[in-house]
């Protein structure tokens, strides 16, 4: 895997604490980052992309067909605001 930065995964023992998307609007910059899990438990992948349109996060999982050797359709699962939220 080529990285656009040299610091962009950090990792602290058991945790990826940071995943950083430099300029991911620059063709050719990673943009998106797939999660998986492999255990004895079965998850679907997620995918987290910035949207810069409504200015938060996208997160989507896959739709698979009844095609086998089709590739998944990836559809949006959650949004999250870019900032913080506030204390209640």
């Amino acid at each position: 895997m080529e990285l656009d930065s040299p610091d962009q995964v950090t990792r602290h023992e058991d945790a990826l604490l940071r995943v950083s998307f430099w300029y991911p609007r620059i063709d050719g910059h990673v943009n998106t980052i797939e999660v998986d899990l492999v255990d004895v438990r079965a998850a679907d992948s997620i995918r987290v992309t910035f949207d810069f349109d409504r200015n938060g996060w996208l997160i989507s999982q896959p739709v698979f067909s009844d095609d086998e050797e089709a590739e998944p359709e990836w559809q949006e699962t959650a949004f999250l605001d870019a900032l913080g939220k506030e204390q209640t």
